[in-house]
């Protein structure tokens, strides 16, 4: 195996953000290399400067924690010696290269590494799903502890293991993935072009990830289909809510049983009800009863419209497990969601033939390759997109023309709807796109929690918001008659409009 280079993870914490001004308070270095930490390096460095309080307070660094540390100029040589052969890495990279370039500058030391890596960038790219890429938050959604943030030694250490991880996880990919990914790293601000190539070059065909489906070049993890489940359960409502509370250690609540037997009353004779519910009286186990009861004696289907995202996540990763777990069965219930909600690979197939140059819309395309290898239901809303992302993303889907055998995402959950026993969505989809998608039609009856809300989403529902980011995003494609935008072109045609017109030769 070729020699492996080493890379040094570095953070620092300084007096503030001015290279020019401000000076190092601690250093830490972690090296890794072939996916293993080999080495530390941390120190505290003794400054001159007062330490702004607020900069005390967010890393726990006092003036006289510093007392017996070094001067920079005196660890300079050592931190250079131990670092200048290595690939530099750090989070947001810019600040701290430059600012342990101007340190080394001021002790005559010039450093210049052949090769910088920015993780900010990298793991945007490796783990295309996370909502923050905050260290702390990225850490924690990883189960990677940090117990000391802002600290240079515990940043370093812990982002040198989320380094490792986003490592491990590009090694096993389809090598038509990594070649896709290895092209659109050259447009990347840093250099992981290099290490894209090394991982064509090494490429492991017994480490490559198994059970993926391929789409023109793109390989993707075909979404699971539903298997028919058959409930069944001896018993009326009362004793199946009994059930459920003694085996889950629930506390049993006569206002909740009380509950979750009108809303089944209600479904069993399609009627209508209304019901005032305090916030903590457990109603949503109560109308999860009164729906699994339901489907149970009439085998149809029951939509839960929820108010917020995160009740939708505690019915369908906390609530319906632990019913499936006490009674041992296994309830189908799934996000419904409009189908401009979801991916076609056909338009990723689209996106990834752009030929555009833009920085944030090629991190998006390494992105795609990345989550369609991992997703299992297409839905858009796991890339939490922003800023010009996702109005590019919005700008293809409403242009985008199905190909021929495109597979489309929403049609695999429509596919599989007669399967589904309970449907999970929110106030905000109901309302959008209930009147004109055959999947929310499906539903005869549903459940909507606190529906007190559904005013303020019909509102939303009836406006359309223009911000900032959106005429900035819209003025960029209009761009300047000096730049290669819509502008330019149509000042172009103009001047031949003009020319023609005057029937003058060009």
């Amino acid at each position: 195996m070729a020699h492996q280079p080493c890379y040094a993870v570095v953070d620092l914490e300084t007096t503030g953000n001015q290279a020019d001004y401000d000076e190092i308070i601690q250093i830490g270095i972690t090296f890794v290399r072939n996916n293993q930490i080999i080495d530390h390096y941390h120190s505290m460095i003794k400054t001159d400067l007062t330490i702004p309080t607020f900069i005390q307070a967010l890393t726990s660094i006092e003036e006289e924690m510093l007392n017996q540390a070094p001067y920079f100029k005196e660890v300079a040589h050592k931190i250079y010696s131990k670092i200048k052969d290595c690939i530099f890495v750090a989070h947001n990279v810019n600040f701290d290269l430059n600012f342990l370039k101007r340190s080394f500058k001021k002790c005559h030391i010039h450093y210049q590494p052949k090769k910088v890596i920015d993780t900010l960038e990298l793991f945007k790219i490796a783990f295309p799903t996370e909502k923050s890429y905050q260290l702390t938050e990225l850490a924690e959604s990883l189960g990677i502890p940090l117990t000391q943030a802002h600290r240079a030694d515990e940043d370093a250490y812990t982002t040198a293991r989320i380094m490792i991880l986003a490592f491990e996880k590009f090694e096993v990919l389809p090598i038509n993935t990594k070649k896709q990914l290895y092209y659109l790293s050259k447009q990347l601000k840093y250099q992981l072009d290099d290490y894209f190539f090394e991982q064509v070059r090494l490429h492991d065909a017994t480490k490559e990830m198994t059970g993926l489906n391929q789409f023109e070049q793109i390989y993707y993890l075909a979404p699971p289909d539903f298997e028919v489940s058959h409930i069944q359960f001896d018993g009326n409502l009362t004793a199946l809510y009994q059930t459920i509370v003694d085996v889950c250690h629930y506390q049993y609540r006569e206002e909740q049983l009380y509950m979750a037997q009108i809303v089944f009353d209600q479904l069993m004779h399609n009627e209508k009800a209304l019901i005032e519910a305090d916030t903590g009286s457990g109603k949503s186990l109560a109308y999860l009863v009164a729906s699994l009861m339901y489907y149970i004696e009439t085998g149809e289907h029951v939509m839960i419209s929820t108010n917020t995202k995160m009740l939708q996540n505690q019915l369908l990763l906390q609530d319906i497990p632990k019913i499936n777990e006490a009674l041992n069965v296994s309830i189908n219930a799934t996000l419904i969601k409009s189908k401009q909600d979801y991916i076609s690979l056909g338009l990723i197939s689209q996106v990834l033939k752009d030929e555009t140059t833009n920085y944030d819309v090629n991190l998006l395309k390494m992105q795609l390759l990345i989550w369609i290898l991992e997703t299992r239901t297409g839905d858009i809303q796991e890339l939490n997109l922003r800023g010009g992302q996702k109005m590019y993303f919005e700008q293809k889907i409403e242009t985008y023309v199905p190909i021929r055998k495109d597979f489309h995402y929403y049609n695999h959950i429509r596919t599989n709807a007669s399967k589904i026993q309970i449907g999970i969505t929110n106030h905000a989809h109901l309302l959008y796109s209930s009147p004109e998608h055959t999947l929310y039609q499906m539903f005869k009856h549903c459940i909507i929690d606190e529906a007190h809300r559904l005013p303020d989403y019909a509102i939303d529902c009836a406006i359309h918001a223009f911000g900032y980011a959106d005429i900035k995003y819209q003025l960029g494609l209009i761009g300047k008659t000096e730049n290669e935008k819509l502008l330019k072109q149509i000042d172009q045609l103009e001047q031949q409009r003009i020319l023609q017109k005057l029937d003058i030769p060009p």
